[in-house]
């Protein structure tokens, strides 16, 4: 693979055909020109679409064998898709799967049996979640005899939209099998202490399985988020680092990241032999329900979940998942036979593993002209008066969720949906006409600051509209940034 790609050109909308600026990449990313070119390649290559146990599909098979492992070492932080010292992923547990959602319920539901067998049926989410994720914990709860504790973010100060450690923690019981935080929020933007809350829970000893919603963090964090920078050019999120070897199952999506709709995976770690068997000793400090009865109670239930085997022969220290699908097993190999059965569409993983590669590589690059959208965009809007929702030290440099007072948010989408493109919210919602958002009345809007929302996303290809290169596109430029402003100050009511 071509590794040396130099970034595209970026310019003004041509005065010409022009079409409304796409400012919903939160919703889905455009696809990387790159990646295209690489996906069109593998497809027209007959070597790449072997999948059975035929002579000509090993090449097929290294080929997936060896973008899991790539994907492996991302996700145990390794620089460059190299090994990383933390070897908790390996490719026998990444799963290639059709999108974010089935890879999510993949991890909850596939918890079932273990929960029954343990008798641990208790599941912390947090408010902000993904619907892909708290619906099947909904779904547990409702139909399994779970017990779904949410726990909601903070609403004020440096840290609105941010999920305290502290709070989690705190809902910790003997019975918990399973917590879902997302590492970034993808109606506001903000990153969650993912890796912090990893640590806490490796220092307790709590055995529950951590699951990672990576979905909107993976192309602009990575896995090892420590240097990278938040919207101010300053801020760093170690916190967020998803290599932390105590997460673990983390999702990442195709469409979210520069690449192709319809392919995602669940990435699953493997925890060092025995510490699910044998617990250190439980930090009194951090809750005052960790004593010796809790740890015993908890020690009973793993052992009596150990020594029944799964469906999927998962081996001792990966999490103890059961399939969803049934059929041929094509994914898992030898010791996670049967996981995620289908045949899997190679052209499409192989696009998963290069949209990836080049997030790693234009990290830096893609930050900058996104901090610099930012700024001159935000500049645009200032006449409006914006409210800003989430903590703005936290949330990543293309995404803005704010609230125009006195402005109807449906109103100005229609208003100006000649010149840009934007969204409400969460752009998995299924039905748009509901009022309100269930995140934004976490973070602690009311009715009307919810009403007045708006997300706008961008990404590293926006055309830079406060920049021209000719007097036709410094016309066009400045008729569309007046055009906007212009529509949406006629709203105020």
């Amino acid at each position: 693979m071509d590794s040396t790609i130099s970034p595209p050109e970026f310019r003004v909308p041509a005065p010409e055909g022009a079409r409304p600026m796409y400012l919903d990449c939160n919703g889905s990313t455009p696809v990387e020109p790159e990646v295209l070119r690489r996906f069109n390649s593998y497809l027209a290559d007959p070597a790449y679409q072997g999948n059975s146990s035929a002579g000509h599909a090993r090449q097929c098979r290294a080929a997936l064998k060896e973008a899991r492992t790539q994907l492996a070492a991302w996700a145990n932080g390794g620089t460059g898709f190299r090994p990383a010292a933390n070897e908790g992923c390996t490719d026998q547990g990444v799963f290639f799967c059709a999108s974010a959602t089935e890879a999510n319920n993949m991890a909850i539901l596939g918890l079932l049996q273990a929960g029954r067998d343990s008798g641990r049926k208790h599941i912390i989410a947090t408010e902000l979640e993904h619907a892909s994720v708290l619906k099947p914990c909904q779904y547990l709860a409702e139909r399994h005899g779970f017990t779904l504790t949410l726990v909601a973010p903070q609403t004020t100060g440096e840290a609105a939209g941010r999920i305290a450690v502290d709070s989690v923690m705190e809902q910790l019981r003997p019975e918990t099998l399973l917590i879902c935080c997302m590492q970034v929020s993808n109606e506001i933007g903000v990153v969650q202490p993912v890796a912090e809350l990893a640590e806490t829970l490796l220092r307790s000893g709590h055995p529950a399985y951590l699951h990672v919603d990576a979905v909107q963090g993976a192309a602009h964090l990575g896995a090892d988020s420590g240097t990278n920078s938040g919207p101010d050019g300053g801020g760093l999120y170690p916190e967020s680092a998803l290599c932390h070897p105590r997460i673990d199952m983390l999702s990442i999506s195709g469409h979210k990241m520069y690449g192709i709709c319809g392919i995602a995976a669940l990435l699953l770690k493997q925890r060092p032999h025995g510490r699910q068997r044998r617990h250190s000793n439980f930090n009194s400090n951090l809750n005052s329900n960790f004593n010796s009865n809790f740890k015993g109670r908890v020690d009973e239930s793993l052992n009596n979940l150990l020594d029944k085997p799964f469906f999927g022969n998962v081996p001792e220290g990966f999490p103890p998942l059961e399939p969803l699908l049934f059929g041929g097993g094509q994914q898992g190999g030898r010791e996670l036979t049967g996981l995620r059965s289908g045949s899997v569409p190679v052209a499409l993983a192989l696009s998963l593993r290069d949209a990836l590669e080049l997030c790693e590589e234009q990290r830096a690059l893609r930050r900058k002209q996104n901090l610099e959208f930012r700024r001159h965009f935000l500049d645009l809007l200032a006449p409006l008066e914006p409210r800003f929702n989430g903590a703005v030290d936290y949330v990543l440099p293309h995404v803005c969720n704010l609230s125009l007072p006195n402005i109807d948010a449906e109103s100005a989408l229609l208003n100006v949906r000649s010149l840009l493109s934007a969204g409400r919210g969460a752009a998995c919602s299924g039905n748009q006409n509901e009022s309100g958002s269930r995140v934004l009345a976490a973070i602690g809007l009311d009715a009307e600051q919810q009403n007045n929302a708006l997300r706008f996303s961008w990404w590293h290809g926006s055309p830079r509209f406060w920049r021209a290169e000719t007097e036709a596109d410094t016309e066009y430029s400045d008729s569309w940034a007046a055009g906007v402003v212009r529509k949406l100050q006629r709203l105020k009511t």
